[in-house]
C-alpha cells in the first residue's frame, strides 16, 4: 500500500495492478476482511496523487472494491463519506465527494436508500460556494478602485467538493 505513494509514476501505476490484481483475484470473503485496509490509502492516493491517469486507475480500482463486498461491508465504507462530508475543511470533503461518486455509479438506484443522509450535505456544499461568491463580489467592490495592478484569481477554494457533489 506504501508504494501507491511512490515517487514515480510508473510505481504507482505497478502498485495499482497489482491491487487490481488481489481485488479481483482473491476470494470475496477475503477482499471484504481486507475492504478498509485497501479502502482508505485508495482514497487517499485519489484525492492526492498528481498524475490524472493515476486518480483514474485509482478510482477504478475503488468501484472494483465496492462491487466486491457484501452489504454490511459496503455499507460501512459509505459511513465514512458520510462522515467526512460533515467535516470541516476541504480535503475530507473533497475525498467524500468523489468517493460518493464512484458508489453511487457501483450502488446505482441503491443508492436511493442512502439519499436522505447525504442530500443535506451536499447542498450545504451549494450553499457553501453560494456564499462564498458573494463575499468574494462584496470584497471585490470594496477593493480601491485605483487599484492599478490586477492578480490572477485561481478558482475559489472548494470548487472541487462542490463539483464532485455535483
Amino acid at each position: 500500500m506504501n508504494n501507491l505513494q511512490y515517487e514515480y509514476e510508473q510505481g504507482r501505476k505497478a502498485a495499482m495492478e497489482m491491487l487490481h490484481s488481489v481485488i479481483i483475484r482473491f476470494p470475496p470473503a477475503m477482499v471484504n476482511d481486507f475492504a478498509t485496509y485497501l479502502f482508505l490509502p485508495l482514497v487517499v492516493s485519489l484525492v492526492e496523487d498528481e498524475s490524472g491517469k493515476c486518480r483514474q486507475m485509482v478510482a477504478q480500482l475503488l468501484k472494483e472494491l465496492l462491487q466486491r463486498v457484501d452489504a454490511a461491508r459496503l455499507g460501512s465504507l459509505v459511513n465514512f463519506c458520510h462522515q467526512w462530508y460533515g467535516e470541516p475543511g476541504g480535503r475530507l470533503q473533497r475525498a467524500a465527494a468523489q468517493v460518493t461518486g464512484l458508489v453511487v455509479e457501483v450502488m446505482g438506484a441503491n443508492f436511493n436508500s442512502e439519499l436522505p443522509r447525504f442530500l443535506p450535505l451536499m447542498a450545504s456544499q451549494v450553499q457553501l460556494a453560494q456564499l462564498d461568491g458573494d463575499e468574494d463580489e462584496q470584497a471585490d467592490k470594496d477593493e480601491d478602485d485605483e487599484e492599478e495592478e490586477e492578480e490572477e484569481e485561481g478558482p475559489p477554494q472548494g470548487w472541487d467538493t462542490l463539483y464532485y457533489s455535483l
